[in-house]
Order: C-alpha cells, then structure tokens, then sequence
C-alpha cells in the first residue's frame, strides 16, 4: 500500500504567485543573497520599488515555478538558483538596474568563516594599541609589527586575504579592531532571462557614459562626412544649404558681385585692400598718404 505526500498548501500558494510574477514580466533576475544585511536589502527593495519586484522563496519553490510557468528559457535560469538565491521581476532595462545595483553597494566588515572575493590588503598604519599578546595576534595573520612611539605600528602595506581565501576568525576581529571594511556588499544581479536569452552579470554591466559619447561622437563624425560628401536628406539639408550659402557669398565676395546680400561683404573687402595699398604706399612715403585715411 502507497501513500502520496500532500503538499503543503503554503507552498502551493507561493508557486502560484511565482509563476504569474514569471509570466506577467518581461524580464527574469536571479539575485545572490549571500553576506547581505537585512538593512541593505530592505533599503534596496524601497529603491527598486516602482522599477522590479524582489521575492524571496526556497530554490526548489523557484525552480517549480520557473517549470510550471512553460516561458522559453525557463530551464536555462533554473541552472543559476544556488544558494541564498531570490527572484527578481521587471519590465524595465535589467541593464540599467544592474548597473545601479552594481553602483550601489556598501562597505562591510569582513566576517568569519566568509570566502573572500577579493585581495584584503593591510596597509602601512599605526594601529594605537599598547604593546602585548595583540603582537602575536598581528604576527600569525601575518602582519609585521614593531614599536613606535609606544604603540604597535604596521611597517608596510601587507595582503592578508587572496580571493578565495576564508576569514579566520583572528583576522576577522583584527580587521574589525582597525576599521578595516574590506568588502562592498548588496544585491547583484548575477543573471537573466529576457525573451528567452540568458545574460550574465558581467554582460548586464554597462558603461552607459561610455556609450553616449562614442555614440554622439559617431552621430558628428556621420553628419561630417555626409556634409562633405555633399548628400542630401532631411539631416544635413539645413547644413549643406547653410555652407553652399557660405561658397556662394565668398565667390561673389572674390569676384566684386555686388547685389542686396553681398554689397556690404564686398564693400569691406575692397576697403580692406585699398587699406593694406595705403599703408604699404605710406610705409615707402609717408607723404604719400594723408594720415587721416590710415
């Protein structure tokens, strides 16, 4: 005789919500939760608040709705829930969300037991402390000490942690004792599912900046070129029409055509010549030239 396992109905529940939330965005986040505080997150989701939706559920529950929701990519993002994962839903651009979350993320201690994703370096300081069992201390993650001034002094700038490396629970406490915040922390965006793609979290982050200025600057060098070449159409007519005004004006102006428009240019260019002829004439003979016309 078998007997079939019920479920409860609170997972039920949150499998369904899940799912719509799947199906009703265009776009599908997973988020790594690991090592945040619950301020950060609560601060972030206010943030977000109008721009994505975060929701926290156990993986299997995650990976049952992605299942259940039948959206093309579904088993790709279900590969990407380990660990203190959460979902993150949105319609807007998951690029400029990942780049704020990216741009928005706080200093914090090191604390022990955590895998280190970066190089920790030490660098050179006064630590304050008075002389005693604080040396060895120092000595066994490997800082090299010596007395100055009454106090323990760190020599020279020291790497403590490698990426990769565990805190130890001594070097924890050291780098709290010293105000040493060695990681930044917050949510990051590390994949989504947008119509069926997979993008990962170093693709997600744009230099948005960057891309403005290389656009502006291929619009100009575009609009330089059409110019030049001399075509036509509604984006450089108004600059091809103002520079073969410009030509126009300079040839009259060289060959002394004179009309309504181009009287005052030629004018000043004949009175600039005759000028330059005068004082060239009072420069072999003063005489030559009345001074009231230099």
């Amino acid at each position: 005789m078998s007997s079939k396992r019920s479920i409860a109905p609170r997972k039920i529940e949150t499998v369904s919500k899940l799912k719509n939330l799947i199906q009703k965005h265009q776009t599908i986040g997973i988020v790594q939760m690991e090592s945040i505080g619950a301020k950060t997150v609560q601060k972030l989701r206010a943030d977000l608040r109008n721009r994505a939706t975060i929701v926290a559920a156990k993986n299997t529950l995650m990976r049952r709705a992605l299942a259940d929701s039948k959206i093309d990519g579904s088993d790709l993002l279900s590969e990407y829930i380990k660990g203190p994962a959460v979902f993150l839903f949105t319609n807007d651009s998951p690029y400029q969300i990942a780049n704020y979350l990216d741009k928005n993320k706080v200093k914090a201690p090191a604390k022990a037991g955590q895998i280190s994703p970066i190089t920790v370096t030490v660098s050179k300081m006064n630590t304050g402390f008075l002389p005693g069992g604080v040396i060895s201390e120092l000595n066994s993650i490997g800082l090299p000490t010596r007395i100055e001034d009454g106090t323990v002094a760190i020599p020279s700038d020291t790497q403590v942690l490698a990426p990769g490396e565990r805190v130890s629970a001594t070097l924890a406490s050291i780098l709290t004792r010293l105000e040493i915040e060695p990681f930044l922390v917050g949510l990051s965006l590390d994949v989504v599912l947008e119509n069926g793609e997979i993008i990962d979290h170093e693709n997600l982050i744009v230099d948005f900046e960057s891309y403005r200025n290389d656009l502006i600057f291929a619009h100009q060098s575009a609009m330089n070129l059409a110019v030049e070449a001399g075509i036509l159409n509604s984006d450089t007519a108004p600059l091809l029409i103002s520079k073969a005004k410009r030509n126009a004006f300079a040839l009259a102006a060289s060959i002394g055509y004179i009309n309504e428009e181009t009287a005052s240019m030629v004018l000043g260019r004949a009175h600039a010549h005759a000028l330059a002829l005068a004082r060239a004439a009072s420069a072999v003979d003063a005489s030559a030239v009345p001074a009231e016309l230099l």
